[in-house]
């Protein structure tokens, strides 16, 4: 008897598409194992600051979708007023 190994586990992004350019909010969408879990971390890579780190589960036929809404970064928030300096 032969034992099969591990099913093959495929991701698909379907939204945003690759490359494209987002906003600060946005919706990361796709499909994967049906019911598995999926994590997405969103935001610069040098800091902790602005990221999003969010979960959600896969529906029964795979699919899932999550809202990205991420903060500006320090330094590179806007600023209302007049600039006394």
């Amino acid at each position: 008897m032969r034992r099969s190994g591990p099913p093959h586990i495929s991701l698909t992004i379907n939204q945003p598409s690759p490359n494209a350019v987002v906003g600060r909010t946005f919706t990361v969408a796709g499909s994967i194992a049906p019911n598995a879990s999926v994590s997405v971390t969103a935001g610069a890579a040098q800091s902790a600051a602005g990221q999003l780190d969010g979960n959600t589960t896969a529906g029964p036929r795979g699919n899932f979708q999550i809202s990205v809404t991420l903060k500006a970064p320090m330094g590179q928030q806007s600023r209302n007023g007049t600039d006394h300096s």
